[in-house]
């Protein structure tokens, strides 16, 4: 599955594509924010595709800057 979307606001918006797949006994994961990846789908190997996703959102929450 690949999901789109925009994440952020103003200067610190970014385009977030995440890409799982089902291999083998897991689901891989490619996140890549504005076109630089940010994980490799062949890093790790999740359970679910679900687990997947939610790595993914911990993955652009830790990656991209935030306003205070």
């Amino acid at each position: 599955m690949v999901i789109t979307k925009s994440v952020g606001k103003g200067i610190l918006r970014a385009t977030v594509q995440l890409t799982t797949t089902e291999y083998g006994n897991g689901w891989t994961l490619g996140v890549e924010a504005n076109g630089i990846l940010l994980h490799h789908p062949d890093a790790d190997l999740y359970v679910t595709e679900q687990e997947a996703l939610i790595a993914a959102e911990k993955l652009i929450d830790a990656a991209l800057p935030k306003m205070h």
